[in-house]
């Protein structure tokens, strides 16, 4: 990382190269159910590029996020209603583009976000420091 010029003193993150990135996007894992595979994380990553384009949003929050990616979910989800936003918000994490600051206090045992808490504190959520680095660009 380097220092941000101007800034309170906290390191600039460094953004990524094209090749990096794009590897990021290209490796991210996606659940499969014989050869339909499942378009939460995809859908959940355009809604937050389009907030971050549109809105210049680094961060989406949780109840706005589920109340408009869950019809798409269901509308082009393999599964119907059992397709829920809160699967990616937390799993995106895993595969180096996502950022979910209360991530530990979200997560249960099994490593899915309890939507309750989830939606009680409207968990923010986002891109990592390098990835929006990248975009700016």
């Amino acid at each position: 990382m380097v220092l941000n010029p101007g800034s309170d003193g906290k390191p600039a993150p460094v953004p990524l190269d094209r090749e990096t990135l794009l590897a990021r996007f290209d490796g991210i894992r996606q659940f499969a159910r014989g050869e339909r595979r499942a378009p939460h994380k995809p859908l959940l990553l355009l809604y937050a590029l389009a907030r971050l384009k549109h809105d210049r949003q680094t961060e989406i929050r949780f109840n706005a996020t589920e109340a408009i990616v869950n019809p798409l979910l269901r509308s082009y989800g393999p599964w119907g209603s059992g397709a829920h936003v809160s699967y990616p918000y937390g799993r995106l994490v895993n595969d180096g583009l996502w950022r979910l600051p209360d991530r530990a206090q979200l997560l249960d045992a099994k490593g899915n976000i309890r939507e309750g808490l989830a939606r009680e504190r409207d968990a923010p959520a986002g891109f990592t420091p390098e990835v929006l680095a990248t975009f700016e660009r």
